[in-house]
């Protein structure tokens, strides 16, 4: 029957392995592939104990690193007993984790070749890494070697499990990942191999972020980055949600700013953003004192995915605002907000409830935010899309303050998050122009003027978008009474273009963007040397271009 060709096949591959090793046991390269094959025969299964058990056996023969000490004793061997052949495999599985762990980087490459081809070494594999991370806290430089040699071979097998169409885990238990490897051990008798290392991986990618947590080993922001955005875009991201919460919770000494890197970013998938509002949502909700502060100061990051084209992305941002705004109405009724906190605390808390109020409005049209900002944060008249009597919302203090507030946190971001704060701005006019960000203009008219300079650096797209927009507020101030003789530089800067920058866009649309808002206005009110200085230019641009 079946059982006796299992039988007889076994004891030909016991035959052939006593043979290899007797011959190449002293020849390294020939050692480290008998070592390979016999592998995944090390994980007792019932159907094949009896050639499982002689492997055992044979491998304390191999003078191989990763099978140092992992012999089967004789009673050990008395399988009739229930739960023995599960005392076996943890025994063993503890023995490779320990001999895995004393030098982890040296051995993950090997690990990695034996199991290209059998899915139960893959198996066997994932239970060593398990509970390696399971017996073993490395801590500082070993902590972070070791997730350097496995994340990235965890994530590519697990794309492949996921690419295969195969697995499935739409019933998963996150009570799972509390589990040791012995706990998987009933299901090798009748569970898919690749959903049942699936699920170990799952449990994998726990302990390694909770040993970062319990070990002290913080990992870097760039490790926490890859991490998230690998669980927040993976097609079964459900069973990464505790992960995903955890890794914003205890792995970062930010939460907030390492969170709001993935809205504020360009280019960031809209899954891992929506993923990443989850989670600042999540911690708005978690009765932490110490993120409570720094999580009301991010506020103004919240504004940039709300801004944005994504509607999911734009949802998710708005019920973001919503938690926070729960967070301060928590707070606000505890009186736990300090004296110099208060008064960016109180206006934050009036923003909050008007985004509140307007949220039926902000989802169904892109357009209305920005509105919104113009009619309350500014001095022009009021406009059609917002609700009557918002200019009225705030006094000129309160206005200012929060200008300042969403401006400041803007100049922390990336160009791509500093260009979506501005454009929602940009309906306020030369308010835009605080401060803070003027030297922003300066410093791209100084890079502008530096351009025949070999070694100038190029204007990025993002770059030149901003530079157009506070040249077009620029203008506008100029072209109003308000406009003073400090921004002329910039505006005819812009308009200085030559034979070697005509045909580049990053100097041509600045140029164009002060063209469109010059008007008789602005032109009588320059000095008449100035006056002379921009018919020059203006003549000399239209030679260029047409050139």
């Amino acid at each position: 029957g079946s059982t006796d060709n299992v039988s007889v096949t076994g004891e030909v591959a016991i035959t052939c392995l006593k043979k290899a090793i007797s011959y190449f046991h002293d020849h390294s390269d020939y050692l480290k592939n008998i070592a390979a094959m016999i592998f995944p025969l090390l994980l007792v299964m019932p159907q094949t104990q009896g050639l499982n058990l002689k492997a055992l056996v044979l491998v304390n023969k191999i003078n191989w690193p990763v099978y140092q000490n992992i012999a089967v004793s004789s009673s050990d061997e008395a399988t009739s007993i229930p739960g023995s052949l599960s005392s076996i495999n943890l025994k063993v599985i503890n023995s490779l984790a320990g001999n895995f762990m004393a030098h982890p980087e040296d051995n993950i490459s090997w690990f990695v070749e034996s199991c290209n081809d059998s899915e139960l070494s893959k198996t066997l594999f994932f239970f060593v890494l398990l509970q390696s991370l399971l017996l073993i806290k490395p801590k500082g430089d070993e902590f972070s070697a070791l997730f350097g040699s496995v994340f990235p071979i965890l994530k590519a097998e697990w794309e492949s499990l996921v690419n295969a169409g195969d697995v499935l885990l739409d019933e998963f238990n996150s009570e799972v990942l509390d589990w040791d490897c012995s706990a998987f051990f009933d299901q090798l008798l009748y569970a898919n191999l690749r959903s049942l290392n699936a699920k170990v991986m799952v449990c994998i990618f726990w302990k390694l972020i909770m040993s970062a947590d319990s070990s002290g080993n913080l990992l870097d922001d760039s490790k926490i980055k890859d991490l998230f955005v690998f669980f927040a875009s993976s097609k079964f991201k459900h069973v990464f949600s505790k992960h995903l919460h955890f890794l914003a919770a205890h792995c970062s000494v930010s939460p907030a700013r390492l969170l709001s890197k993935f809205f504020t970013d360009e280019g960031v998938p809209a899954a891992v953003q929506v993923e990443s509002l989850q989670c600042y949502a999540f911690l708005c909700r978690m009765s932490q004192d110490r993120w409570q502060t720094e999580l009301l100061v991010e506020f103004p990051s919240l504004l940039v995915p709300l801004a944005g084209d994504n509607q999911s992305v734009r949802v998710a941002s708005m019920n973001c605002t919503d938690e926070l705004r729960a967070l301060w109405r928590r707070i606000d009724c505890s009186g736990k907000i300090n004296g110099n906190n208060a008064t960016w605390f109180d206006f934050l808390g009036e923003l909050l409830l008007l985004l509140d109020q307007q949220k039926t409005l902000i989802l169904s049209d892109k357009k209305f935010l920005p509105s919104l900002f113009a009619s309350t944060l500014g001095s022009s008249c009021h406009n059609i899309l917002v609700p009557q009597n918002m200019e009225n919302r705030f006094d000129q203090p309160t206005k200012e303050r929060i200008i300042e507030f969403i401006l400041g946190s803007a100049l922390e971001f990336s160009n791509y998050g500093k260009l979506m704060i501005l454009s929602l701005l940009k309906g306020i006019g030369n308010a835009i122009m605080h401060p803070k960000v003027a030297p922003m203009l300066s410093r791209f008219m100084k890079q502008y003027y530096d351009r025949s300079r070999k070694s100038s650096q190029k204007f990025s797209n993002t770059e030149t978008r901003i530079m157009c927009l506070l040249l077009e507020v620029e203008s506008c101030a100029m072209s109003s009474s308000s406009g003073g003789d400090d921004l002329q530089y910039p505006l005819l800067k812009a308009l200085q273009l030559d034979g070697m920058t005509s045909d580049d866009p990053a100097y041509i649309e600045p140029c164009i963007s002060v063209l469109n808002k010059l008007n008789s206005q602005f032109y009588t009110g320059l000095p008449n040397e100035v006056q002379v200085l921009l018919a020059i230019q203006l003549f000399i641009s239209r030679v260029c271009c047409h050139s």
